[in-house]
């Protein structure tokens, strides 16, 4: 199987007398990969100049009429769907090239008649925040038949008599394959399949978006599976990153379906919900910072006392158990898109999808560690599920509380013993250890730092238990986390009371003390708020009161 080589001409594997040449482009929201084929009926290009007006514009236009020294011959820019990353510069493309050859648009006939409306939701174009204008389209890509998935180009007006370019037997076949758009289509040409963006479908805020269809989704993947078999295709050429070869292409293809099978009811991406996740995409921003911060400070901690007392190769193996320069990076990036969405100079779902690559290389980072031994197993499970929660949001899958029946004031006392763990080793444990092991042993003391030193935790207990329904383990997590971050915004003591009434079962939390950091505070409320929502327990908020005070509710539960 050739190699392939960007912004250079190349024989089409398995096609006579017919070269591509392939512009693949950096990934980002707004910019696709343009595919010039040059056959002996037509120089096609696929989503024309979708990496805007500058070089690679300039690029692409030198490539086309190139292709056309050997002699005239039609020019046909085809877009595989009509979103405004595909489609947004096709008229430009278009216009550059009239003085010079026949030049034409074509699009599948679900698309047509959105694109030439200017249709923004449909394009897309309303989720980034872009105008979008009307587009005639000079091509209609039509099923050869009703039912057929393979197509053909059609003049519009002219029902489905084809034009003598692409069609069974051609260097150019054309196949219906909707799921991430109802117009969605790919094309083969020899052994290459240009594949739209039929393998992003999936993805978080990509599943839900308009004209988005399982159903479609689950139909398509076993056509293009069929033709990369039967016409032994080598190359999968994707909207967008680079090539994939066609066996790693049908493993990717094969986990989709199997994932869209089990998909039930997707979140529609719309522009509010766009607002939201940018939103939480800030507020995983503050946890994050305040997580990892803990974890290597922890770890830091006891690689320095180790330096101290002559290991200096125990604490150089504590400071490489966690890759912390590629976590700031991170968090430094995430900053950055924070800071460009806050001054206009960026959209917010381009901040919601570098929230969500920061998110899963973060759990990678952290799940890749063996910190667990030195780490309060409440610190890492606090990171990790602010990362998958997010995580879980944008899939747009819902996760619905699993409520059970708890008492309160048991759950309370549990979370602050979790709170309070201690290292396993007591100073008389240690002397029994070999040199290694009381190495060990010290370095998981020093990096533990305790929960309450020079705090309170005061429990009110009521006069009778409390019942209440809950997810009992997220309410515990949620709770140990608001107890963590009372005592890191300066509250020197809690006091807690549980009661269950007709009203609801409530857990208030008084924190003399609190000082709220601007920003940060209220994105730390927002975090605590979503967290317990997640758990079935609604929390209002007095921190801003002369008493700062917080009230969890939830429903009651009989107990008996």
């Amino acid at each position: 199987m050739a190699a392939f080589e960007n912004g250079k001409w190349q024989a089409v594997p398995g096609a006579a007398s017919a070269r591509w040449l392939p512009f693949i482009r950096a990934p980002d929201l707004l910019r696709s990969n343009s595919y010039v084929l040059d056959l002996p009926g037509a120089v096609i290009v696929i989503d024309p100049e979708c990496g805007g007006a500058g070089p690679d514009a300039a690029g692409a236009n030198a490539a086309v009429l190139e292709a056309l020294a050997a002699g005239p011959k039609p020019v046909i820019g085809v877009l595989t769907h009509i979103h405004i990353d595909h489609s947004m510069q096709a008229g430009a493309f278009r216009d550059r090239l009239k003085p010079h050859a026949r030049a034409l648009l074509a699009v599948h006939e679900c698309g047509r008649g959105l694109i030439e409306a200017g249709d923004s939701e449909s394009t897309l174009a309303e989720l980034y925040g872009r105008p979008m204008p009307s587009l005639d389209i000079d091509l209609c890509i039509r099923s050869r038949a009703p039912g057929s998935a393979l197509l053909v180009l059609a003049l519009p007006g002219h029902g489905r008599r084809p034009l003598p370019i692409a069609g069974p037997g051609r260097n150019l076949e054309i196949y219906h394959t909707p799921g991430h758009s109802p117009d969605s289509i790919c094309l083969r040409a020899g052994r290459l399949l240009f594949s739209g963006d039929v393998l992003f479908a999936l993805n978080p805020f990509v599943a839900g978006i308009k004209g988005w269809s399982r159903e479609d989704l689950t139909r398509s993947i076993p056509l293009i599976l069929r033709v990369i078999e039967e016409h032994g295709v080598e190359w999968l050429l994707p909207g967008h990153g680079g090539p994939i070869a066609a066996a790693d292409a049908k493993k990717l293809l094969a986990s989709a379906m199997a994932k869209a099978r089990k998909m039930s009811s997707v979140a529609g991406v719309t522009r509010q919900r766009v607002e939201e996740a940018g939103e939480y995409a800030n507020e995983l921003l503050v946890e994050m910072e305040l997580v990892f911060t803990g974890i290597a400070g922890r770890l830091l901690r006891a690689a320095h006392y180790l330096d101290e007392i002559g290991e200096p190769g125990a604490a150089d193996r504590i400071r490489g158990l966690l890759d912390s320069d590629a976590l700031d990076a991170l968090l430094d990036a995430l900053r950055g898109a924070s800071e460009k969405v806050r001054c206009g100079e960026r959209l917010d779902i381009c901040l919601v999808h570098d929230a969500i690559l920061s998110a899963r290389k973060a759990l990678k980072i952290i799940s890749g560690s063996a910190i667990d031994r030195l780490i309060p197993g409440f610190f890492l499970k606090r990171a990790n599920n602010a990362l998958k929660d997010f995580l879980t949001y944008v899939s747009g899958l819902e996760r619905p509380a699993a409520l059970e029946k708890i008492e309160l004031n048991a759950a309370v006392q549990g979370v602050l013993e979790e709170l309070c763990e201690p290292a396993r080793y007591s100073d008389e444990s240690l002397l029994s250890l070999d040199e290694a092991g009381f190495i060990s042993a010290l370095a998981e003391r020093m990096a533990r730092v305790p929960a309450f030193e020079g705090r309170a935790v005061e429990i009110e207990p009521g006069r009778v238990p409390a019942f209440g329904l809950a997810d009992a383990e997220r309410f515990r997590d949620s709770l140990a986390c608001l107890v963590q971050d009372l005592f890191a915004a300066g509250s020197d003591r809690i006091a807690i009371g549980c009661r269950a009434g007709a009203e609801g079962a409530t857990v208030t939390l008084e924190a003399p003390g609190y000082r709220a950091h601007a920003d940060k505070g209220a994105n730390r409320l927002a975090a605590h708020i979503r967290r317990f929502a997640m758990a079935g327990v609604a929390l209002k908020s007095g921190l801003h009161c002369r008493a700062p005070r917080l009230v969890l509710t939830m429903q009651a539960a009989p107990a008996s």
